[in-house]
């Protein structure tokens, strides 16, 4: 649809554009570029691999593990996307693949700078599970960490988590694909440059429709809650001021 929309209007952005129109959206969605962002996978051997799709299609990668990504070709911040940045009342960023969602419109340094010059409140929030080759044994600051390398500075005000243990049908049949410790923990061990919201954000639907006979059937799910964090950021989004600049009470 967005492919053939693209040819029509002669642009990416002009593609999503029209989309939202012809589907009556709410909200925008704005590409962080429309020029050729081709995804550099960098692995822990040294080696490189061409393309965002190896993320989810390459035993390699899975084996040797990821060390970083970068771009094949510098593009430039499609404007639009800059301008809804400094616009902003809160930015929100995650849940998703750390290396094929999170990570790549940092990449692009207008979109990075946007992000540290911002006085609106920066929300991460945390995965559930890790990545086989990606983020193994990863618990919900090391995302925050990996992702504050990449914009350049401590920008994260609050990192959202989640406490709930899924049931453990569930995590059997995560582990026996992804393998050990890939359930991302939630943990408040102090000293960290931002705010903590811990707290039950995980769906318990997948445990009720799923139960443990059906799930060699198919793909375990362990899930947000959609309710339960969109009660979480909206409290959030509510602070009229980034954590660091709050009087101490207030942090």
């Amino acid at each position: 649809f967005l492919s053939a929309l693209e040819k029509i209007t002669g642009s990416f952005a002009a593609a999503v554009a029209e989309a939202g129109r012809l589907l009556n959206a709410r909200g925008e969605v704005i590409p962080v570029t429309d020029g050729n962002m081709r995804l550099i996978v960098e692995l822990k051997n040294g080696e490189k691999l061409m393309g965002e799709h190896y993320l989810d299609n390459s035993e390699e990668v899975r084996s040797v593990g990821v060390k970083n990504i970068s771009l094949q070709n510098q593009v430039a911040a499609y404007p639009a996307a800059v301008e809804r940045i400094r616009e902003a009342d809160a930015i929100v960023t995650g849940p998703g693949d750390l290396y094929g969602s999170v990570l790549p419109p940092l990449l692009i340094p207008e979109i990075a700078k946007a992000i540290r010059d911002s006085r609106a409140p920066l929300i991460y929030i945390a995965n559930l599970t890790n990545k086989k080759g990606q983020t193994d044994g990863f618990d919900a600051h090391k995302y925050a960490h990996i992702i504050h390398d990449y914009i350049g500075t401590h920008a994260i005000d609050t990192l959202v988590c989640n406490t709930t243990v899924p049931p453990a049908h569930l995590i059997e049949r995560y582990e026996q694909q992804e393998g050990k410790d890939m359930i991302a923990a939630c943990v408040d061990r102090g000293g960290e440059p931002y705010h903590i919201v811990a707290r039950d954000l995980m769906s318990l639907e997948s445990a009720v429709l799923h139960p443990p006979a059906d799930l060699a059937k198919g793909r375990s799910s362990i899930r947000h809650d959609p309710i339960k964090l969109a009660a979480a950021v909206l409290a959030l989004v509510r602070m009229p001021m980034r954590i660091e600049n709050a009087p101490p009470e207030e942090r």
